[in-house]
């Protein structure tokens, strides 16, 4: 739920919409550009941020159940 959608290089001017109160995770589809935005993300204020490991790849393969029920479900494209 309240997912959103940022392509990589249009990502520092989504943040302007991402709340700094709330927890955050970042996800991507193989696990090396999430790391790097959630680094970016903590230096520019957003404390509360965590990345996928591995990313949406592997999370898929460990749990089909869930990615199919889930996945692109209550997603906003920034």
């Amino acid at each position: 739920p309240n997912s959103h959608e940022v392509p990589f290089f249009r990502f520092v001017p989504g943040l302007a919409r991402v709340p700094r109160d709330k927890s955050v995770i970042v996800v991507c589809q193989a696990g090396l550009n999430a790391p790097l935005v959630a680094f970016y993300m903590r230096q520019k204020g957003f404390p509360r941020v965590g990345f996928l490991a591995a990313g949406l790849v592997a999370w898929k393969l460990s749990h089909p159940d869930l990615y199919e029920k889930h996945c692109g479900r209550n997603l906003t494209a920034l």
